[in-house]
C-alpha cells in the first residue's frame, strides 16, 4: 500500500476512535483493542480451521462477507480474489467453519474441508453490500484495506478489534459517506484463529500521539500567556 493513503486511513480512523462525541462505536468486549491492520493471517502455518459467526445484523441493507486477496500485498491496488464466507441471505448467529491447508504447492481454502480453492494464508476482510435486499447485485464493496473500497475510497467502513491472541471482531458501516451514521453496527462478524499482520497497537500509538499533540498545544498556550 502506498504510504500516504495508509497514513490517511489511520488518521481518519484515529479521529473517529478518539473523537467519541462524533462517533458511536461498538463497545469492545474485555480484552479486545482496536487495530487498523488491514491484512490478517491464519495462526497455523500448515492446516487451520477458522470459525466465523454473524454476531449482529442490524442493517437496512444485506451484505455478503468473506476474505479477499490483494493483487500485491506490499502495494495493493486491486482485489485479485474473493472467498465468500456468508451470503447476503444468511442471518444473525449463522456460523461457518473455513479450512486452510498448505498443499505443498501453495495455500488452499475450503468451506467443507473437501473442495479446495487456491488462496493464501494472508488475506483481508470484505463486505459486498446489496442495496436491494432481494437482488444478487452488489452495489458497493468495502474492505479492511479501505484504499480498495469501490466507493468512499480511503474511508474505513470496515473496522476490526483483536484480543491479542487469535480472535477478532469485524464491524461494518454499510451506508456511503453522505448518509453514513458511522456506528458500525450494520453487521458484525466474529472469527477465531486469525491475527493481524503485523500485530502491533497502531491505534494505541496513534491515540497517544494525538493526546501528546493536544498536550503540546496546551503547553505552548500557557507559555504564551
Amino acid at each position: 500500500m502506498k504510504k500516504l493513503p495508509k497514513i490517511l486511513v489511520f488518521l481518519v480512523l484515529g479521529v473517529f476512535l478518539v473523537g467519541g462525541s462524533a462517533m458511536a462505536l461498538p463497545v469492545l468486549e474485555p480484552g479486545y483493542h482496536w487495530t487498523s491492520q488491514p491484512y490478517w493471517h491464519s495462526t497455523d502455518l500448515t492446516t487451520a480451521n477458522s470459525w466465523f459467526q454473524i454476531r449482529l445484523e442490524n442493517a437496512g441493507y444485506e451484505s455478503d462477507f468473506g476474505l479477499f486477496l490483494p493483487d500485491d500485498l506490499s502495494n495493493p491496488t486491486s482485489v485479485s480474489k474473493k472467498f465468500e464466507v456468508f451470503d447476503y441471505t444468511d442471518e444473525q448467529w449463522d456460523d461457518q467453519t473455513i479450512y486452510f491447508q498448505n498443499s505443498g504447492s501453495g495455500w488452499e481454502i475450503s468451506n467443507d474441508n473437501s473442495n479446495w480453492t487456491e488462496f493464501d494464508s494472508v488475506f483481508g476482510f470484505y463486505f459486498d453490500v446489496h442495496i436491494d435486499g432481494g437482488s444478487d447485485t452488489v452495489d458497493h464493496s468495502f474492505y479492511s484495506d479501505a484504499s480498495l473500497n469501490s466507493v468512499d475510497v480511503g474511508l474505513p467502513h470496515v473496522i476490526m478489534a483483536f484480543n491479542g491472541i487469535s480472535e477478532a471482531f469485524i464491524y461494518l458501516d454499510d451506508q456511503i459517506n453522505d448518509i453514513a451514521d458511522w456506528d458500525y453496527d450494520d453487521m458484525t462478524v466474529k472469527v477465531n484463529d486469525v491475527a493481524p499482520i503485523p500485530e502491533p497497537a497502531t491505534m494505541l500509538l496513534l491515540g497517544s500521539g494525538l493526546i501528546g499533540l493536544a498536550g503540546l498545544g496546551r503547553k505552548k498556550f500557557f507559555k504564551k500567556s
